[in-house]
């Protein structure tokens, strides 16, 4: 989701039962085992995983409802308006395997006008989080060096804008 929202600021399709006028644009996105294309089916472990979504996250078919699984697709909405990304992702999800990650990231970077990070884990799988506490502080730190990275790259607001 934080993907998804990181792409598509102040998109009117997803604003419809916002106050008007309400920002939906983020400074960064920081991006754990992430889900980044709900089109491809291009091998059997895909075919099953989007099987999956149509049952049980979508409740609507892909071939039925192309458009809907093209708008949730993070891959699908990549621009050069991307906000800084810190994309992280296990070499051994089983999953969403690592090689959608590896491809959102090159899609970015060669899209987007803002850094783009990634940090592939080894050995580690989808929810290394809530299993392996060595990997989650490294994982912890790199995202808070990323963050204070985008924090002090940011021009500061005007200090009669601050209120």
């Amino acid at each position: 989701m934080a993907t998804l929202a990181g792409l598509s600021p102040n998109d009117a399709q997803w604003q419809a039962r916002l106050p008007a006028g309400a920002d939906t644009s983020v400074d960064a996105v920081v991006s754990v085992y992430g889900l980044y294309d709900w089109e491809d089916r291009s091998t059997p472990e895909r075919a099953r995983f989007m099987d999956f979504l149509e049952r049980v996250v979508v409740k609507r078919q892909q071939h039925r409802h192309q458009a809907l699984f093209r708008d949730a697709s993070p891959m699908a909405r990549v621009n050069s308006d991307a906000p800084p990304f810190l994309v992280l992702h296990g070499d051994s999800d089983v999953l969403i395997p690592v090689c959608e990650a590896r491809a959102f990231v090159a899609r970015l970077r060669t899209t987007s006008k803002n850094p783009v990070g990634y940090v592939e884990m080894p050995g580690t799988g989808h929810g290394f989080d809530l299993t392996d506490g060595k990997r989650t502080s490294a994982a912890v730190r790199a995202i808070g060096l990323f963050l204070e990275h985008v924090r002090h790259s940011r021009p500061h607001a005007p200090v009669d804008a601050v209120g």
